[in-house]
Order: C-alpha cells, then structure tokens, then sequence
C-alpha cells in the first residue's frame, strides 16, 4: 500500500503542472521550442512526456494493486483467527 502511496505522491509533486500533451491541444503554446506543453502552455520536453505517461499508467495499476494486496491480506487474517464462541469461553 504504501508504494502507491509513494507512486502517486512522486507524480503529484514532480507533474503539478500536469497533463502534459502535445501542443496541438493547446492555442497559448509556443510550438517554435518544443513538441509538448503542460496546462499553462510551458514547453516541456519529450522525456517529460514520456516520464509522465508512464507515471499515468504505473500510478493506477500500483494503486489497484496495492488495494488487492490489502483485502487478500485482510481476508487470510480472517481466515487464520481463532473462531471463539462468546458462550463458551
């Protein structure tokens, strides 16, 4: 759990000003320097678009992973207590 914690984090903070897509998206980007742009129109380069569409499709998959891992983890703890029964003691 924690490494999508970790994953998600890590993209919040290095891709603030996200999505990052091609400028054709977007009028108030200056095609002349670079290929792609964030929300504000800032050029990007074409490693910063690649980095974040990897980030994209790691971050979901992480996360729903890590989901997993906790409900098969929570249910094999069910599944290993002892069963007590509150009349017999």
């Amino acid at each position: 759990m924690w490494v999508g914690m970790i994953i998600f984090l890590y993209g919040f903070v290095r891709w603030i000003d996200s999505p990052i897509q091609h400028c054709s998206k977007y009028e108030k980007c200056n095609c002349e320097i670079s290929q792609y742009c964030n929300k504000f129109g800032q050029p990007k380069s074409a490693e910063d678009f690649e980095s974040f569409n990897t980030w994209q499709i790691i971050m979901p998959l992480a996360i729903g992973l890590a989901l997993a891992g906790g409900f098969i983890s929570n249910r094999f703890k069910k599944l290993n207590q002892p069963w007590h029964d509150k009349n017999n003691p």
